[in-house]
């Protein structure tokens, strides 16, 4: 069931923040999610903080 639960999340946030969305997220989880290829753009500072949101609010990161 946690395996399912990862999954899906990593969906929604690709859905919502994109590529560099679950690059951000992979760093925050202890792996090496690298830097984003042209032309994908790195988050701004407003997405970064919207995405930490979605896992703090769902208990997956401490505030």
């Amino acid at each position: 069931m946690r395996c399912a639960a990862v999954l899906l999340e990593a969906v929604q946030v690709t859905r919502r923040f994109g590529i560099p969305g679950l690059k951000q997220a992979m760093e925050w989880f202890g792996y090496h999610g690298g830097a984003c290829r042209s032309p994908l753009v790195p988050l701004t500072a407003q997405e970064t903080k919207d995405l930490r949101t979605v896992f703090t609010s769902n208990g997956w990161l401490q505030q």
